[in-house]
């Protein structure tokens, strides 16, 4: 994981002095190393100016930025193909010179966001991965650009959107945007089908998304350099989504290896029930279920005034999301992520201090949009069959870049760990979009993500396979936190 920040303004500019003031947070982004280069543009007083950091999860180290006498790049992420020996990133450099950006990202897979400057052609090409599972905004104003993967309260910035690739001509001052599904830029999945099976009680295809996951979960595991602490924490509410991937996560890893199972929990001055919120009943009662001592069990308890006291970064982090909604959500997987808390190794144990050092966090974001996980599923098809269902799928599906993805990654990073979505695997995306029937997401009964329930009864996991979908912010209980918002609404602006 990285931080990309990059500028091409002149001293004067209030880009330039944007680019400067967010350093610090494009540092604490990778605590491995940071690094910068600055170029003139051959225009008076112009440059370019790239600042990396790195989170080096994959052998061997390469500094960013990387570059030749002709190209820069700055590269944020994980990538999966099967032709990588080593670096991902010196992988990837190499194809965009030999292959050209387009045709580069045609074939490349995995999760990630990168700035890339051809000297030769004075263009600087930018974007997200189709699915948008990287962060990265950009500001462009006269004869400016500035690029960042995080941002502060002061930055008005736009998200580059999941479905687009920006290319900037320095020699026009122009931006073209050039959309996924054209210009020869090919998604890697379809749209959802309108496919309804005769039956609901076929094991195959729950068994077909099991081997998906368990592919989709390798790949993401399987380069992480061992090391003497945990390599791994899940984002663990004790909702379906997050335990099955820390079932089939016991089955991946080798020996007994530890995976930290990170649950958080406010203190809410409105309904003042200390911190026996939902979220923390659910989480131990799925924590015994599965059943394995491979688990630690970390109780993350944030007393209100420290959520005071981080409510402002916090709020700076998400921008440009700034609803009451984004700031409960993102503020939970703050702490989360930073993994501090009370740790147990077995659910009668006692507890011990302790703070979480895994550098790959896993969610089971992409369940709900990609299987029918929302109670708003289940209204749709009730309201208007399965073909009413196809419709608010793919409206959910083609938008969590700019909902979730974005602003997630911009709160859960700045502890320097890396977000990986086990749901959001191209493969995995394609079987649910394309290969997946409407009834094994919902059924006529209205049973929601019916196919991940069926995989969890076969996993021996009956009490979680009977869990509704509850959203963090109320699991954990840091939304309306404060005596007098039980009026506020999740959409107003803050």
């Amino acid at each position: 994981m990285c931080g990309i920040l990059f500028c091409l303004s002149d001293h004067a500019s209030e880009k330039s002095s944007r680019y400067a003031q967010l350093k610090p947070l494009i540092a604490k982004r990778g605590p491995t190393g940071i690094g910068e280069k600055v170029i003139s543009t051959g225009q008076p007083g112009q440059k370019l100016r790239f600042f990396s950091s790195v989170l080096s999860l994959r052998l061997p180290y390469t500094k960013q930025p990387v570059s030749d006498q002709d190209c820069v790049l700055q590269f944020n992420g994980e990538l999966y193909n099967s032709d990588i020996a080593g670096c991902d990133t010196s992988y990837l450099f190499n194809r965009l010179k030999r292959d050209g950006v387009l045709a580069t990202l045609n074939e490349i897979r995995g999760e990630y966001a990168f700035v890339y400057y051809e000297r030769s052609a004075r263009k600087v090409w930018f974007g997200r991965d189709s699915i948008g599972r990287r962060s990265l905004m950009y500001s462009h104003s006269a004869g400016e650009l500035l690029i960042t993967s995080a941002s502060d309260v002061n930055c008005q910035l736009l998200e580059a959107l999941g479905g687009n690739i920006y290319c900037y001509s320095a020699d026009e001052d122009h931006l073209r945007v050039i959309q996924w599904g054209n210009n020869g830029l090919l998604y890697p999945y379809g749209v959802t089908n309108g496919t309804v099976a005769e039956h609901n009680d076929d094991k195959q295809l729950p068994l077909e998304l099991e081997q998906k996951l368990i592919s989709s979960l390798t790949r993401r595991v399987e380069t992480i350099p061992p090391s003497e602490s945990t390599r791994i924490a899940i984002l663990f509410s004790g909702g379906i989504d997050c335990t099955l991937v820390a079932s089939l996560v016991d089955d991946i890893l080798p020996g007994d290896e530890k995976v930290d199972l990170l649950n958080v929990a406010f203190e809410n001055r409105r309904t003042n029930d200390g911190y026996a919120t939902p979220d923390r009943r659910l989480g131990r009662q799925s924590w015994a279920e599965l059943n394995s001592s491979r688990f630690r069990f970390v109780e993350i308890d944030v007393p209100f005034d420290e959520m005071m006291d981080h409510r402002k970064l916090v709020t700076a982090l998400m921008k440009p999301k700034n609803s009451v909604m984004d700031l409960s959500i993102a503020i939970a997987f703050y702490f989360a992520s930073r993994g501090r808390g009370v740790a147990y190794d077995a659910p009668e144990s006692a507890g011990y201090e302790y703070e979480s050092r895994a550098p790959v966090l896993l969610s089971g974001l992409g369940a709900d949009e990609l299987f029918g996980g929302y109670t708003r599923h289940t209204t749709q098809l009730q309201r208007n069959g399965y073909g009413g269902l196809v419709e608010e799928l793919q409206l959910d599906f083609g938008r969590l870049h700019e909902r979730n993805l974005g602003r997630d990654d911009r709160v859960c990073t700045i502890w320097g760990k890396e977000l990986r979505y086990p749901f959001l695997d191209e493969s995995l995306v394609c079987w649910a979009l394309e290969d997946c029937p409407l009834n094994y997401k919902v059924n006529p009964q209205g049973e929601t993500k019916y196919i991940l329930r069926s995989i969890a009864r076969n996993r021996n996991l009956p009490l979680v396979s009977l869990e509704k979908k509850r959203a963090i912010q109320f699991g954990a209980k840091s939304a309306k936190m404060e005596p007098g918002q039980r009026k506020v609404k999740g959409t107003d602006l803050l």
